[in-house]
């Protein structure tokens, strides 16, 4: 499954290099999964230890400020970068989880979130799904030949 090589993050050069393979292979993913190509809004990097995530942290903060909004685990950076082709405004870091083997995933805009959400949730194929408690708002996508996730998001 994992094709990276930069694990564990311990610089700035191995968080540029995990963020654009993230982008890159969410991007693949959603494709793949869903045939649709969307506007790319961040990407967060998945730690694997906590002193890995202690690294990630720093070279996180070390590209702007924490954003307005926080997730309810990790951090999301303000900023202002082209990742992959895309102009992303906000860059996250996930403290490590035994139960997730990805190693990041990008969130994704649809123009119009219920029809895309309509169209691509298919529950047999177990590839697609509304995150449960948070289905108006959060649509993951995953592959298990993928090492990252694809969320899109409802910004409406």
């Amino acid at each position: 499954m994992s094709e990276h090589t930069f694990s564990p993050i311990t610089n700035k050069v191995q968080f540029d290099q995990a963020l654009e393979y993230v982008a890159l292979k969410s991007q693949e993913l959603l494709k793949a999964v869903t045939g649709e190509d969307l506007p790319l809004e961040s990407v967060r990097l998945f730690a694997h230890t906590g002193e890995e995530y202690q690294d990630l942290e720093r070279i996180a903060r070390s590209y702007g400020s924490a954003a307005e909004n926080q997730p309810g685990s990790g951090l999301y950076i303000a900023c202002d970068m082209h990742i992959a082709g895309h102009h992303v405004r906000k860059i996250g870091i996930r403290p490590p989880d035994p139960d997730r083997e990805q190693v990041g995933h990008a969130d994704y805009t649809a123009p119009d979130y219920k029809a895309f959400v309509a169209k691509h949730h298919k529950p047999l194929t177990g590839l697609t799904r509304p995150l449960p408690g948070r289905e108006d708002q959060l649509f993951e996508v995953c592959h298990p030949d993928f090492d990252v996730l694809a969320y899109v998001v409802n910004n409406s």
